[in-house]
């Protein structure tokens, strides 16, 4: 009798290592994808690869045509050629919108609407829907099987993707719940042919949660951190009609934005203590404020203009 259940406490333990049942959704703030693209560089007479780190990370609540979404901003480095490089921070990039009953992930830029980032409601021999990150391959991106794989401290479903086309070897991508993908968080599931993007890390709330076994982890890649702070300010009147007072906890020069709920900005300005800001150009609605420093973002609020 002990055996038998010395037998079936074994089995199911690698029967939840090897699959898990409990979604797990997308985090909704304090989250950090670390990824670096790399390209060859065809300019360079002996075609040496050009490596760009970059970081996307979660920075508020939105609302776009009345979904509620999480903004995606990023900061790194770009056009990283011949050892010369810009770096850039707080770029706005898209929003995501969870859909946690369905298992699906939704994504909206200033180029796109609402639309499928990740479907994790798959099977194996599911072909991938078409989607964001999977418009260019549509059709031949299947499910060739599926795992889990320990994130944290919990176990979470990973799916291995494959290619129709016979040059392709198979399980080039996985997918990952609450993750995305191998690849990057919402970079294409194409095969790499001299450019490719690889997902580092992945972290929430400072803490790392998935390495790549071949990344090179750092949540904020050394470079200017991007972390909210938890410094706060006052706005009132909120809502108002037309112009309204920010009061920051301290009187450091920062800059004040404000974005539409595309993430479009509307306003730059910079400030030193209490400011009466003048929105009397701005149609009524509701708007995104954040306010930063030089080392980034100090907080988030939504303002409301009637």
């Amino acid at each position: 009798m002990k055996k038998l259940l010395f037998f079936v406490f074994i089995f199911y333990v690698s029967f939840s290592k090897a699959q898990t049942n409990v979604y797990h959704p997308f985090p909704d703030s304090n989250a950090v994808w670390n990824e670096t693209y790399g390209y060859l560089d065809q300019s360079d007479p002996y075609l040496n690869w050009i490596y760009n780190p970059h970081i996307y990370f979660i920075a508020g609540d939105t609302i776009i045509s009345n979904k509620h979404y999480q903004r995606v901003l990023s900061s790194g480095y770009e056009n990283h050629v011949m050892g010369n490089c810009c770096y850039y921070y707080s770029k706005y990039v898209g929003a995501i919108r969870q859909d946690s009953i369905h298992k699906k992930v939704y994504y909206c830029n200033a180029y796109s609407t609402d639309t499928l980032l990740y479907d994790f409601n798959l099977q194996i021999g599911d072909t991938l829907p078409i989607s964001y990150i999977n418009n260019n391959n549509q059709g031949k991106n299947f499910v060739s099987s599926i795992d889990s794989i320990l994130i944290g401290t919990s176990y979470r479903k990973q799916y291995h993707i494959s290619n129709y086309d016979v040059n392709i070897d198979s399980n080039y991508v996985y997918l990952i719940e609450g993750i995305g993908s191998t690849f990057g968080l919402i970079y294409q599931l194409t095969p790499p042919f001299e450019n490719g993007n690889t997902l580092n890390c992945f972290g929430q709330n400072n803490v790392t949660l998935y390495t790549n076994p071949n990344g090179n982890c750092d949540l904020t890649l050394n470079i200017k951190t991007l972390n909210v702070q938890n410094s706060s300010f006052q706005i009132f009147p909120n809502p108002n009609n037309g112009s309204f007072t920010i009061e920051p906890s301290n009187s450091t020069k920062q800059t004040l934005q404000i974005f539409d709920i595309n993430g479009k900005m509307l306003l730059s300005q910079p400030i030193t203590g209490k400011t009466t800001i003048d929105v009397t150009n701005l149609a009524e609605g509701v708007y995104n404020l954040s306010l930063l420093s030089n080392e980034g973002i100090i907080n988030k609020r939504l303002i409301i203009v009637r």
